[in-house]
């Protein structure tokens, strides 16, 4: 099931950036960064759909 773009993409861009840098253990991540470039992995997007930071966000983070 599809959903709608997010309303507010740039507190949504700015939540999901924060989520990856608390899984990956960095300070900082901007929007145009890769994921897996930056050391992510499998299991560590795992943790970014299901772990502590995301479920506090409120924001459904899934696979394709």
């Amino acid at each position: 099931m599809n959903q709608p773009p997010a309303e507010d993409t740039p507190r949504t861009a700015t939540l999901i950036c924060g989520i990856f840098a608390d899984v990956l253990g960095v300070a900082d991540i901007g929007a145009d960064e890769n994921f897996s470039a930056l050391g992510g992995c499998s299991v560590l997007a795992i943790q970014v759909s299901r772990g502590p930071t995301a479920l506090r966000s409120g924001l459904r983070i899934g696979g394709r």
